[in-house]
């Protein structure tokens, strides 16, 4: 079992090391063209590498490192996926292995012609999970959610979005409303996130609350650091949570697209970092355990 474990970090930390030595004349051509920094957008092909850590209300901690895979076959057309390897401890107990993994598709359009430039977006996600539904990490089941967000720019250094998601496969949690905004300061980008599930939770469980904030630093092109933290507001969601990230998929402004904060989070720590973590609805036996982290 430790043999496996050890191959696996060595398979992440190798995919790690290509991510962040991607060359950076891949943004010649295939970026979005805009002299500006502010609007510099991923490449064709961008990669991104984050690491994080997040601590639940009833004790449990986890560390996670994540490898963001982005792909624009079109230019209004986002394919990602973020495979990660996480350890998490309560107590004396600990375990270790690959998390859910993420795979999204996203549509997104922009009206750079209309006043404050408004923007569209559209999407399906699905999350694989490895594990099942006793395990400590992740869900323990797969899902499949659809998405849309609408986003504005009163200003060329402030972008506001507000989006959502809804589950289409049984057992999948509760929808989602996010509220983002995302600040320009040259070479420095700041991100705002409120996010919240929306429905009913089941008895043994509290709807998940968070608010978020992060950084976003051009290092070259874009080639961009982040920093990103949240605060959970209910108990649905984790009390803290903290990334670190470096890779040319965090390139832009947006909120709309992988370059929120909450979004960051998302890619970094799975789907339990922000208010989506499907665990309102499956709160019993090993799901409660987990939404309240203490197993």
């Amino acid at each position: 079992m430790r043999i496996r474990q050890l191959r696996q970090l060595a398979i992440l930390g190798s995919l790690g090391t290509v991510a962040v030595a991607t060359p950076l004349r891949a943004q010649s051509g295939s970026s979005a063209v805009h002299a500006d920094e502010r609007h510099q957008g991923p490449p064709l092909v961008a990669t991104g590498v984050t690491l994080g850590a997040m601590r639940f209300s009833g004790g449990r901690t986890e560390h996670a490192m994540s490898v963001l895979l982005l792909v624009r076959p079109l230019s209004w057309l986002q394919l990602s996926t973020a495979p990660g390897y996480a350890r998490t401890n309560l107590g004396t107990t600990s375990a270790t292995g690959l998390t859910d993994i993420p795979f999204g598709a996203m549509a997104l359009h922009s009206f750079q012609d209309v006043t404050w430039s408004p923007s569209l977006s559209g999407g399906l996600s699905s999350t694989i999970s490895p594990g099942h539904s006793t395990a400590v990490l992740g869900l323990g089941q797969s899902a499949v959610e659809g998405s849309a967000g609408v986003g504005v720019s009163p200003t060329d250094e402030l972008d506001l979005s507000l989006s959502g998601s809804h589950p289409l496969t049984a057992n999948s949690g509760n929808g989602s409303l996010s509220l983002e905004s995302a600040s320009s300061f040259g070479r420095t980008t700041g991100s705002l996130g409120f996010s919240t599930e929306i429905g009913r939770a089941d008895s043994a469980a509290v709807l998940s609350r968070s608010v978020a904030a992060g950084v976003a630093y051009s290092l070259s092109g874009p080639l961009t650091l982040t920093v990103d933290a949240s605060h959970g507001l209910t108990s649905g969601a984790p009390v803290w949570t903290l990334s670190v990230g470096m890779g040319t998929a965090f390139a832009g402004v947006s909120p709309l697209g992988p370059n929120s904060a909450l979004k960051r989070l998302k890619n970094a720590l799975g789907a339990k970092a922000v208010s989506t973590s499907g665990y309102s609805k499956t709160a019993s036996g090993a799901s409660a355990c987990k939404k309240a982290g203490t197993c």
